[in-house]
């Protein structure tokens, strides 16, 4: 705010109102001086009596200290500009109580400028006591660059009231001052619908305070220039629609809307210069939590963050229009200290253009720290540009908290999930425009308080790093039906993104299955799919009622459709459930490729008996111990052993008797062969299944080695062969194409006895390959391969 001066005096002159009064208007062209008599009709200089009307454009001098009339009319569309040229300063008074003392019509502007002379010049327009005005034009303030500027005062003790009227607007140019504002007194500005205040002025001259005023909802407060400061709202704690256009920002601004604002309108801006605009004012208590009621609009070439909060604060910025979102960044946050920001959203989210995430660099595993809450009482929408919304710390939570459902129009990464409010409500996805959540902290909340009030309905993905079980939340209906993924550790340093998606439906081929399964749910599946490269895993079903047509006699196990039938899932020994279970887990074993899984059920003695692993070893004495141990839900009835000498003919030389309630056995061969001794097993199933063994050799009376071929030869991801060694040592694998060229190698220490290697050939594409073994830079074997 200007200084005052001791030679500012106003006169005020009060007058029998209705005697001695006239109408002069303005006859002296596009410019003239105030003082001079033929400038007016009737040939007179107006006084504190008459009313001044000006129906035509000029630039008028004012050479006189204090110029003081009875009223001011601008009309017909004129521009007239008041020019202070007084060294001093001059103050123009305005007294008319029963009228508006000052009138500026539809499409008429009065300019209040200052000529120049330094800074002790001024140019106050000034309304006496209980003269008010009514705006339907501009009043605009500009000033001068040397001089202390102009602006609106107002009766200290007994104002009148200002109606800026639809149309009308008050422009604060680059050296005029907001109208002043005096503490402790009503509101006397009234900015109605339709309005315009306009923050047009950027240097130290320029004022930035509200005017103790009403703002109606759909007046309007715009900035195109402003001082780094921001506005300062004073006492205001609602204004209209708020637009904020600054063509040549050049450095950071703090917009500084306090806590408590509401923003009747929209809060729109189109332009920072590529500069930073902070929203929010630091709040001095401990949350922030205004309230923008119509949109948030960003365009154009804006950097916008919401906050840049201190310590120990907590910032709510309420949207309950539409917030759409483009310029060049938006972050919610941009302090580096960890005070959670959330943007809520009672409209539609729409991000348009550049990023969306958080600046700031904080992170939490327990605190949401910067979050977009969908808050709507009616279905909203989310889209994105580019398909982001989150930061490279994947800090960014997007909060479901509306019980009628939120539906994703473009596909969604963002860094965490929650459900955790009051509403919670279902994210609509679909195969185009599915959900990603990025965060892979094993130590963080990631996916919070899913359950059958709050859940993804369609495809949802989540990306892991670890081999620790992986819930995916999808669910479909009023059910929350989650797939949990269990990686596998070899490949846990790899990002690897599982998708679930949950039909709570039966699957069109359910009566197409092959034994040992008997039947599949008829209430629902799941189809599971690994994105891109990376670690094989279990999927595990959690169980949520009776499998129809399955009875105390069954097993309850995962199934997979392989594209024509529904077929066992875990081979190698997942997890079941009694046939007549209504709750629990069931797992496939680890897959190295994915599809639709769902509960099927099978006789409990037609499970064949399968294999965990199967070693021998030689011991001290000179004998083979053979061990094996089967998976908890094999129904074995006897084990053969077979033993070799070139791994092709075999002679069976034992039997072990198989029991339903024992997993673990041993054989022990006292007769061994010199030279290689291959074993295999022969597995009798209770239903009369015969499934075999992979070979392990024990090597006796001479040195060698014996690599295996891979088991499976077609090859998916990876393969398992087996070595026996008489001998410690290192052996390296050395993996060929048809052309002899080295595509991969890798290296396994190798001790004394059977041991199985695994070759990896993720990374292999499509063909035909051999593999050969070389134990402490000798040569073994070679086998060929396929990589399907």
């Amino acid at each position: 705010m200007k200084k005052f001066y001791a030679l500012f005096v106003v006169c005020l002159f009060l007058a029998a109102y209705g005697y001695g009064q006239s109408t002069i208007t303005w006859s002296g062209g596009s410019s003239g001086n105030w003082n001079t008599g033929s400038n007016w009709t009737g040939g007179v200089v107006p006084g504190g009596l008459d009313s001044v009307v000006f129906a035509s454009s000029a630039a008028v001098d004012l050479d006189l200290d204090v110029i003081e009339v009875k009223s001011l009319t601008i009309t017909s569309g004129a521009t007239v500009k008041l020019v202070a040229i007084k060294i001093t300063g001059n103050v123009m008074s305005v007294t008319n109580p029963l009228y508006p003392a000052l009138r500026i019509d539809a499409g008429s502007r009065l300019i209040d400028s200052v000529y120049g002379g330094g800074l002790n010049n001024y140019f106050d327009f000034k309304l006496a006591e209980n003269a008010g005005a009514e705006i339907s034009g501009a009043l605009v303030f500009t000033g001068s660059d040397d001089s202390q500027g102009s602006m609106l005062w107002l009766d200290e003790f007994d104002p009148g009231t200002v109606n800026v009227n639809s149309g009308g607007s008050m422009v604060i140019g680059e050296n005029g001052y907001s109208p002043t504002t005096y503490s402790g007194k009503e509101a006397f500005f009234v900015f109605k619908n339709g309005s315009l205040l306009h923050f047009a002025g950027a240097s130290a001259q320029g004022g930035s305070d509200l005017p103790n005023a009403t703002f109606e909802p759909a007046s309007t407060v715009m900035i195109s220039a402003l001082q780094t400061g921001g506005i300062a709202f004073n006492t205001i704690d609602e204004i209209g629609n708020l637009t904020y256009a600054f063509p040549e920002q050049s450095a950071a601004v703090n917009l500084g809307i306090p806590a408590g604002v509401i923003i009747k309108g929209d809060l729109h801006i189109s332009n920072t210069n590529n500069q930073k605009l902070v929203l929010l004012a630091n709040p001095s208590n401990s949350i922030a939590v205004p309230v923008i009621e119509g949109n948030l609009v960003i365009e154009g070439n804006s950097v916008i963050e919401v906050s840049e909060a201190n310590p120990g604060k907590i910032i709510n910025l309420t949207v309950k229009g539409d917030a759409n979102i483009g310029g060049t960044a938006f972050s919610l946050q941009g302090s580096n200290n960890s005070s959670p920001t959330t943007l809520i959203l009672q409209g539609n989210l729409n991000h348009t253009a550049g990023t969306f995430g958080a600046s700031s660099t904080a992170t939490s595993g327990s605190v949401h720290l910067y979050t977009v809450e969908m808050n709507g009482n009616a279905p909203q929408t989310i889209s994105s540009h580019n398909g982001s919304i989150d930061n490279a710390a994947n800090q960014v939570t997007l909060r479901l908290n509306n019980a009628a459902g939120v539906t994703l129009n473009s596909p969604l990464e963002v860094g965490r999930l929650s459900f955790n409010s009051v509403g919670k409500g279902k994210l609509f996805t679909t195969s185009a425009n599915v959900l990603t959540i990025n965060n892979i902290s094993e130590n963080a909340i990631v996916v919070e308080s899913p359950d059958n009030a709050g859940f993804v309905s369609g495809p949802v993905r989540r990306k892991t790093i670890t081999d620790n079980p992986l819930s995916i939340p999808t669910g479909k209906g009023s059910v929350y039906r989650p797939a949990t993924i269990v990686p596998t550790s070899e490949d846990g340093i790899t990002v690897t993104t599982y998708e679930a998606t949950y039909f709570n439906t039966a699957h069109a081929s359910i009566d197409q299955f092959d034994h040992p399964v008997l039947g599949v749910s008829d209430a629902e599946y799941w189809e599971v799919q690994r994105i891109g490269a990376g670690a094989d895993a279990k999927v595990e079903l959690s169980l949520n009622g009776a499998v129809n047509g399955a009875s105390m006699v069954h097993y309850i196990i995962a199934t997979k459709f392989n594209g024509a039938k529904w077929v066992t899932a875990r081979p190698d020994g997942g997890l079941y459930l009694p046939g007549d279970a209504t709750t629990g887990t069931v797992s496939t074993s680890v897959q190295t490729s994915f599809g639709y899984y769902s509960f099927g059920y099978v006789l409990q003695s037609a499970l064949p008996t399968t294999l965990a692993n199967f070693t021998a070893r030689k011991t001290a004495e000179g004998e083979a111990v053979l061990s094996w141990k089967i998976t908890d839900i094999s129904t074995p009835e006897s084990f053969e052993v077979t033993r070799s000498s070139d791994g092709v003919n075999f002679t069976t030389i034992g039997k072990v008797s198989g029991s339903a309630n024992k997993r673990d056995y041993t054989f022990t061969d006292r007769q061994l062969l010199t030279g290689n001794n291959h074993y295999r097993l022969r597995m009798l199933d209770q239903d009369g299944a015969v499934t075999y063994s992979i070979v392990a050799t024990v090597i006796n009376g001479v040195k060698g080695v014996v690599l295996s071929a891979p088991m499976p030869s077609i090859v998916a991801d990876r393969t398992r062969m087996t070595v026996s060694a008489s001998v410690q040592g290192r052996m390296q694998l050395v993996v060929t194409d048809t052309y002899g060229r080295v595509m991969q190698q890798q290296t396994a220490e190798i001790s004394k006895g059977a041991q199985e290697i695994w070759l990896n050939a993720t990374r292999l594409a499509s063909g035909i390959y051999q593999v050969t073994g070389y134990m402490n830079g000798e040569k073994t074997s070679t086998f060929r391969f396929i990589k399907k």
